[in-house]
């Protein structure tokens, strides 16, 4: 009897970890946005998350944030390098320039200030910036135009904010990878 019910606690913790580890697969595959197929369905879903951005005041705090910054560092690590050939001149700088939007009104000035030089995707933004010779003044000049939630703000003051985070930090990257 003693060896039967053993066999049944075997077969039952084996069952129980592949349940559980099922659970947990599908949990994680269905947390990972996918990325549209066409490269009009990625720039739909794109401007669609950039205009939800760009529209709306948010606290620092608010819970819609966890959403929101993972569709967005999934649009820019994951469907991004997959449409990047893709996309014209025109549509890569109006990207970049969506993200530098993104991360002043994720961020704020104090955090990115903070963050600039650790955070994955504010590295990226800074170095796509630089990469593709976009312009931080007429980028600034234009986001604070469409985006509601920029209105009003002094555009010289956030262009020098972000430069600040943005450019001096490439600066000091670039002549650091000339020096070595």
């Amino acid at each position: 009897m003693k060896l039967n019910l053993r066999i049944n606690k075997n077969r039952w913790n084996i069952c129980t970890f592949i349940l559980l580890s099922c659970l947990c697969l599908g949990s994680f595959i269905s947390c990972k946005e996918n990325c549209p197929d066409k490269l009009e369905a990625f720039q739909s879903k794109v401007n669609a998350l950039v205009k939800d951005i760009g529209n709306k005041k948010r606290l620092k705090t608010d819970n819609n944030w966890d959403l929101i910054d993972k569709k967005f560092r999934n649009a820019v690590f994951e469907c991004y390098p997959k449409f990047s050939d893709q996309l014209s001149r025109a549509e890569t700088i109006y990207f970049w320039e969506n993200a530098l939007g993104y991360a002043f009104v994720r961020y704020g000035a104090d955090l990115l200030k903070k963050y600039g030089k650790t955070d994955r995707l504010l590295i990226l933004i800074g170095e796509k910036l630089n990469s593709n010779k976009i312009a931080i003044k007429p980028a600034v000049k234009r986001l604070c135009s469409e985006w509601p939630v920029l209105y009003g703000m002094s555009e010289d003051s956030l262009a020098k904010l972000l430069k600040d985070v943005f450019e001096k930090d490439m600066e000091k990257m670039l002549m650091n990878s000339l020096i070595d």
